[in-house]
This record gives C-alpha cells, structure tokens and sequence, in this order.
C-alpha cells in the first residue's frame, strides 16, 4: 500500500466565514473509501495524508486538504440512492420534510443540486411543473429514464445557466448531501440565493457534525466529503448568503443522525436556534473515545476463536473503519451484503 501523489490545495481559513482554522486531527494515510475492485484485483490502494481542522469562531469543521476531485471521482467511486436502501429511506424523509415546510405549495421551477440517479427528482417532480437536477457524475454517462418535466444537466452548478435550463429562477432549490463535497459552499449558497426567484424556499441536508461528536464517529471523516457542518455553522452560512432561516430537523435513521435546514430567500425572519459550538479540546476528547471503541471492537472479532467471524454489509465507508481498526479484515472469513452487483468484489 504506497501513498500516491496527487495535486491537492490546503484550506487553512474557514470554508464559511474565513477565519483561520486549527488542526485538531491528523489523518496520515487516510485512504480513499466508495472504490470496489473486482477480486484479485492487482490494484493498490490509494492512501493520502489528511486532517481536520475546526474553526474557533463559526465552530465549522472541514478537511485541511482537498484533494484534486478528479481523481477522488474518477469514475470508479460508487454512491448511486436507489441501490441503496438507507439512501432511499434518507431521501424519502427528506421528501416529507419538503412536505412538511412547503404544504401544498407548488413549485414554478425546481433545482436539485447532486441529483445522483433522480430518485429525489422523481419525488420532486410531482410538484413542480419543471425541475432541473444538475450532476456532473452524468457527463461521461447517460442519465437514467425521467418524467417529461425532468431535465438533466450533467455539470457542475456554478457552470449552469439556469435561466436556459429551467426558463428562469427557481422557486424551490433542494440538495442532499452534496454541500458537504463543495470545495467552496459559501460562495455556492450566495450564487444560488441571488439566482432564486424571491420567495423561493431551499431545503439542504448534510450530514451533521453535532451527531458525529455525540456518538464519536470519526470514521465518518474522509477524503469525499469536504465539509463538516454543525447547526452553528450551517445556520452562519445561511445567514452569510442573505437568506432567512425557517425550521430544522434530524433525521436520526441516516449516518447516525443527518442535518435537514429549510431557509428562504425572502419572507418573514423566524429566529434561529441556538447553537452549540465545539473547541478542538472537545473534538480531541471525543476522537480519544471513538479510538477506544475500535480498540475494543478489534479486541472482540480477536477473541472470537470458536468460528468464522463475518462481517455485515459492504458499505463504502468500510476503508476508513479498517484504517481505524488498524487492520486489513483477513480476520474476517468474509463480507454479507444484499446487494449483487457487490458479489465477489473488494476495495
């Protein structure tokens, strides 16, 4: 396993209000995680140095390096929703929750930002009369099937015009899980705030940082994902954009309890929750738990001496646990996972 070179940039102010970061954890030879290999693959493995770093003023947290994005999604890194069944679940809550904050308000001109395989879309294009899902992982392939309302533009965001695509401004923008891979969400949010038709409602879901530090999972720290938001700082970058926050929620089923945040372009203020904000003090504490926790989880599969140890379910994620666990799985007899496209392959 040989650490490879690839071009990066260092990311040392604050992704949201530009204040210097610190580094609270260092990550040496993080690998890369979503890349399966067909067995016997001769492939190595893709190890790069990484960090955390946490802002002391808006408590945001995001990676001290970004790696070059084309070779992180390359074409091999595998997330598709409707492959998984905790991702439709996820975008199924996160349908109700569109629900729940619009009514029975229907929409002139969606956007969704990351429209991944249009699972989303589908749901979304039920209540507006034209949507836009705009993905750049459709560029070197054809999109799935969609409604007649339904347009893809295999881009990035910041390269659509939107007034072709769509005949004008949105009045309701959605994105889940894609805020937390921007390299710069701030400057996104504005852009996308000022293109909005006034009045129009956004609704974005990251995973959330809060719940990370509470159930110490640092292995959900890794190259892809860019950005660490807690309610704080997500409630500054809405509040940076000129945007009006409107509600909030959990969504306790989804990587241990995902951020769900509708806020509006124009509208009457409702006031902001507060917010906790963590010191790198808390954040070293909390990592110094989750490693006790593989050293002990290591320490059963160990033990287990009366049989074939099985793992369960071939998350993309599993990598980064294995670099926790500081181990290469072979104590494992073998991985059991539902879905076949997975049968006989590796990472």
């Amino acid at each position: 396993m040989t650490t490879h070179k690839i071009r990066s940039s260092s990311r040392r102010l604050c992704c949201v209000c530009r204040a210097p970061v610190r580094t609270v954890l260092r990550l040496r030879r993080l690998p890369l995680t979503g890349i399966f290999v067909e067995a016997g693959s001769r492939r190595s493995e893709r190890r790069y140095d990484q960090a955390l770093g946490l802002c002391p003023d808006c408590g945001h947290a995001q990676l001290v390096r970004a790696l070059d994005p084309r070779r992180i999604y390359d074409g091999t890194y595998e997330h598709r929703s409707s492959s998984s069944a905790l991702a439709r679940r996820g975008n199924d809550y996160l349908a109700a929750f569109i629900q729940r904050i619009a009514a029975k308000r229907r929409f002139a001109r969606a956007l969704e930002i990351g429209c991944n395989d249009l699972y989303l879309t589908r749901k979304i294009a039920r209540r507006a009369r034209r949507v836009l899902g705009v993905d750049p992982i459709w560029r070197l392939k054809r999109p799935p099937p969609a409604p007649a309302n339904v347009r893809v533009a295999a881009d990035y965001i910041e390269n659509v015009d939107l007034d072709a695509a769509l005949g004008g401004a949105p009045d309701l923008v959605v994105s889940a899980h894609t805020f937390e891979h921007l390299e710069h969400p701030a400057r996104t949010l504005e852009l996308l705030v000022a293109r909005a038709a006034p009045g129009a409602i956004f609704v974005l879901e990251v995973p959330s940082f809060d719940t990370l530090m509470r159930d110490a999972r640092f292995d959900q720290v890794f190259h892809q994902h860019l950005q660490y938001f807690g309610l704080a700082s997500m409630l500054e970058l809405i509040r940076r954009s000129g945007a009006r926050y409107l509600e909030h929620t959990l969504n306790p089923d989804y990587w241990g309890g995902t951020l769900l945040i509708a806020f509006t372009k124009q509208g009457r203020p409702v006031r902001a929750p507060r917010a906790r904000r963590y010191t790198p003090a808390q954040v070293q504490r909390r990592y110094a738990v989750f490693r006790s926790k593989m050293r002990a989880c290591k320490g059963m599969v160990s033990r287990a001496r009366n049989g074939v140890v099985y793992g369960y379910g071939a998350a993309q994620m599993v990598p980064v646990l294995a670099y926790h666990l500081g181990s290469d799985l072979s104590e494992l007899g073998a991985v059991l996972d539902d879905d076949p496209a997975r049968q006989g392959r590796g990472w």
